[in-house]
């Protein structure tokens, strides 16, 4: 609520389907110039002509990380989805996902592991001694 400026019915009428095509034009003109997948994020490069914010259309989650030309920036919650604050000019933008889950499932999996593999060798020994 304090980033983005209240929708007001003076807009109204430039929202229409008559007006679709511009409109798309309009917000292509500040969409990504170029996206770069990788493993664990993507880099897009955003030229604006004001500060503003960019909108992923990726599910936010505390994992994500985000750099703006280098510099770590705050990721913001807009409805489920991923806002980063962007500077007038060229933004180059790195969005790194870490997945903290990943590493705790595999931590319990390794050990759950090792005390099954513990638990069949102290068994299969008392057999062999009996």
């Amino acid at each position: 609520s304090g980033v983005l400026g209240k929708y007001g019915l003076q807009h109204k009428e430039s929202l229409s389907i008559e007006n679709k095509d511009n409109l798309v034009k309009e917000r292509c003109k500040e969409s990504s110039e170029k996206m770069i997948k990788q493993f664990n994020g993507f880099i897009s490069q955003i030229i604006v002509e004001k500060d503003k914010y960019a909108l992923f259309s990726v599910p936010f989650d505390k994992g994500f990380i985000a750099y703006v030309n280098g510099e770590k920036v705050e990721i913001i919650n807009s409805n489920g989805m991923l806002a980063i604050p962007l500077k007038k000019g060229i933004n180059e933008i790195k969005l790194i996902y870490n997945n903290s889950d990943l590493y705790i499932g595999l931590f319990c999996t390794i050990l759950s592991f090792s005390l099954w593999w513990l638990y069949k060798s102290f068994f299969s020994r008392e057999k062999k001694n009996r």
